[in-house]
């Protein structure tokens, strides 16, 4: 176990320094896939969110071959990724809004919104 947390650990490090992809990660690690070392990272990401809150920064943008910087996170991801995970999705107001925010209503389990959201996402059948 405390090997797993030594590789989570130099994963992360690697991630965060921004100059490596999950595939360039992958010739460090040849015993992860690249899903497994983006699994990894993003469970560590949203354990640290659960104690810490959203991160300011956490994109990545690629330009041209592989060139990687990290721009501020929009206050509409900010507030998707704040929701508990049985709260509803579905998204109120305009994003660009300072007002805007989620239903947060207890959600239909196996689904992404409450009940009354779940219904209006359903398109009616054409006769």
């Amino acid at each position: 176990m405390s090997g797993e947390v030594g590789v989570n650990a130099q994963i992360i490090e690697l991630w965060n320094t921004g100059t490596l992809s999950a595939e360039q990660m992958r010739k460090h690690f040849p015993q992860l896939s690249r899903e497994a070392i983006l699994g990894r990272v993003f469970r560590m990401r949203r354990r640290a969110m659960k104690e810490n809150g959203p991160p300011v920064a956490c994109r990545r943008v690629w330009k041209g071959n592989f060139s990687v910087r990290t721009i501020s996170m929009p206050d509409a991801a900010r507030a998707v990724l704040s929701l508990d995970d049985d709260q509803c999705r579905w998204p109120v107001g305009n994003p660009e809004d300072p007002h805007f925010h989620f239903c947060r209503h207890t959600r239909t389990p196996g689904q992404v919104y409450c009940p009354h959201h779940q219904q209006r996402s359903l398109r009616p059948l054409k006769k």
